[in-house]
């Protein structure tokens, strides 16, 4: 049997617009599993972020040291945990990115293996993948029994995205070179370097930096509009059609979908 190809997607800010980490946090709370002081800590840097006064990341360190913050996880049910993830897709899973989302029913339709690459805890990232057929997923993995989480570090996939994808490729017979990787930050670059279709999607400003020296291709989507393009050479933005970004039959299926949602 061939090589099949493949679709690796981050999930937060590429695929869903905010971080399904912050999400699954506010449901901890909400549901009086974690306390309220696990979003008063990274308050000041959310709203700091927001009115364009501070960085994203200094809101992402902090909601990070809040979660972790005396062991918080130590003792959790997964069952609980579970639950919580399970409401925070009922209730914003539908609220996602279009490109992102038609790529991925487009890879489905035509047979692309599809695996979701995330720093979200894996019980909010199974949630998503499973609403959307999705089988393969590398989320951060807390230690944990049949029964609770025991605390300690987690496995970060996050942070090294390339070896998720040698493991992927390996594990299900694929043809890194006919397949295609999204993300939005400088962290996905592991999966770019490797797939023969990368694609940098709204970027952030560094990933952009990046993406004009090795001629990555780039799609913005802004409201109704998606636009993609190509850095010639002096590292000026061209724009080009889906089908020299993607592999011709991902392409076709794409810009069908695209077209029934614009009607």
């Amino acid at each position: 049997m061939g090589k099949k190809s493949a679709l690796y997607v981050d999930l937060d800010g590429t695929w869903h617009p905010w971080q399904m980490f912050d999400e699954l946090i506010k449901m901890f709370v909400r549901l009086g599993i974690m306390p309220q002081i696990v979003l008063e800590m990274s308050r000041d840097q959310f709203l700091a972020y927001k009115n364009k006064r501070g960085k994203f990341s200094h809101f992402i360190d902090a909601a990070v040291s809040a979660y972790y913050k005396n062991d918080r996880l130590r003792g959790m049910r997964i069952s609980d945990a579970k639950f919580a993830a399970q409401k925070v897709i009922e209730e914003k899973g539908l609220r996602v990115h279009l490109f992102t989302d038609r790529l991925s029913w487009a890879a489905y339709e035509t047979g692309v293996w599809r695996t979701i690459i995330s720093g979200s805890p894996r019980e909010v990232v199974q949630a998503f993948a499973n609403a959307q057929l999705i089988t393969e997923v590398f989320a951060t993995e807390h230690p944990c029994d049949d029964e609770v989480f025991l605390g300690g570090e987690p496995n970060v996939w996050a942070s090294k995205k390339g070896e998720a994808v040698r493991v992927s490729a390996k594990r299900n017979n694929i043809d890194l070179q006919r397949s295609v990787a999204v993300g939005d930050s400088l962290s996905d670059s592991g999966m770019f370097e490797l797939v023969g279709y990368p694609v940098c999607f709204n970027p952030e400003r560094a990933l952009l930096k990046r993406a004009k020296e090795n001629r990555w291709p780039v799609v913005f989507e802004k409201k109704d509009v998606i636009a993609a393009f190509v850095p010639n050479e002096d590292g000026l933005l061209v724009e080009a059609d889906f089908s020299d970004i993607l592999p011709s039959r991902l392409a076709k299926r794409l810009e069908r979908l695209l077209a029934i949602v614009a009607r």
